[in-house]
């Protein structure tokens, strides 16, 4: 029997109460996220020349975009630097570089390999390292971005050996190099 004091009639309003609640809290974390974003974003407009802000991430990620259809498991983080938007992945996953992907001489760190894919929507700067590769998609290249993804491989270097697993890997949350 539902009544005033029965279960039935006050259950639906209050059903109905937590699904508009949910509702509300869906909308307001989505709007959160945005305003998370562009306060990142005015954060790195605000910083010098010479320092690289994380704007997203790191997500984890299957496959990687600049290889043939894969599930290779990856973060992706994005980072404003030297007026651009660089795109930084990480994989423990072993990588073999097709042709394409030409041998880079940069003054690097021993056991330290650098390779570059030349495409349209800008190179792909790669570091080979015991144990990771690093992936740096540019909108333009530049000697400036390289200094970037040189000095990011020193931060993460640290960050990845004190990091068994993906799970707790993270990116700097900011990287100063010279401009």
């Amino acid at each position: 029997m539902a009544g005033p004091g029965g279960g039935a009639a006050r259950g639906f309003p209050r059903a109905r109460t937590l699904l508009l609640a949910t509702a509300l809290l869906a909308a307001a974390a989505g709007l959160s996220a945005q305003a998370a974003g562009s306060a990142a974003e005015a954060f790195a407009a605000g910083q010098p020349a010479g320092r690289a802000v994380l704007l997203r991430g790191p997500e984890q990620r299957r496959g990687l975009p600049f290889f043939s259809p894969n599930a290779l498991p990856a973060l992706v983080g994005e980072y404003a630097a030297a007026g651009d938007r660089v795109r930084v992945w990480s994989t423990r996953a072993p990588i073999a570089f097709s042709a394409a992907w030409q041998v880079r001489r940069l003054a690097l760190p021993a056991g330290l390999e650098a390779r570059l894919l030349e495409r349209g929507e800008g190179p792909v700067l790669a570091f080979r390292a015991k144990g990771y590769t690093l992936f740096f998609e540019f909108g333009a290249q530049g000697a400036a971005l390289e200094r970037f993804a040189l000095a990011f491989e020193r931060r993460f270097s640290v960050f990845f050996e004190r990091s068994a697993t993906d799970a707790e890997l993270s990116f700097p949350a900011s990287v100063d190099f010279t401009p």
